[in-house]
């Protein structure tokens, strides 16, 4: 098998099991396979994650996904914010102040994915609000939407702070 076919098949794997996880009782039976099988004790569910983003100055990042239409529900300074809390629909990011010190590797930051109903359509609206600019693109070859050898349609962006953050979703 070629590596293009081995990693289509890995990839519809993983869309297939995304779409299944989607059922609000696949973590009920997922635990309940796992511990019927006796391979992981688990007592709960994960609900949700919520991931931390560094930030140079924590005031213009949360400006920046303003743009991407995210509002504010936490910040613990309103003229001089170390840490807040966006949100967005279902989706919620926190924004925390990182030292100079570590920033250290300024283009290894981490990436992001947002699973979208229409990658197309969110494009236009951060172009729209003026989000989607030379300077966040960094020259991806995913700098507009396009279809992906991984059978995705996504686009790319870098945040203020250099984060990666990726739009997509399966073909």
């Amino acid at each position: 098998m070629d590596t293009l076919s081995c990693s289509r098949r890995s990839a519809n794997e993983f869309l297939g099991a995304l779409a299944l996880s989607r059922d609000k009782n696949f973590p009920l039976r997922t635990a309940h396979i796992a511990r019927h099988r006796g391979d992981i004790p688990v007592s709960a569910s994960l609900q949700a994650v919520h991931p931390v983003l560094g930030a140079r100055d924590v005031a213009d990042l949360v400006r920046f996904y303003e743009t991407l239409g995210f509002v504010v529900v936490f910040q613990d300074d309103l003229k001089n914010p170390k840490y807040g809390v966006i949100q967005r629909g279902e989706v919620q990011l926190h924004i925390q102040w990182a030292d100079a010190e570590q920033w250290a590797y300024p283009i290894d930051r981490p990436a992001f994915r947002f699973l979208v109903s229409d990658v197309d359509a969110i494009f236009e609206e951060f172009r729209e609000s003026g989000a989607v600019r030379p300077d966040t693109s960094d020259g991806s070859p995913w700098a507009v939407p396009a279809d992906t050898p991984w059978g995705t349609r996504e686009f790319h962006l870098r945040d203020p702070s250099r984060n990666s953050l990726q739009f997509y979703r399966p073909l």
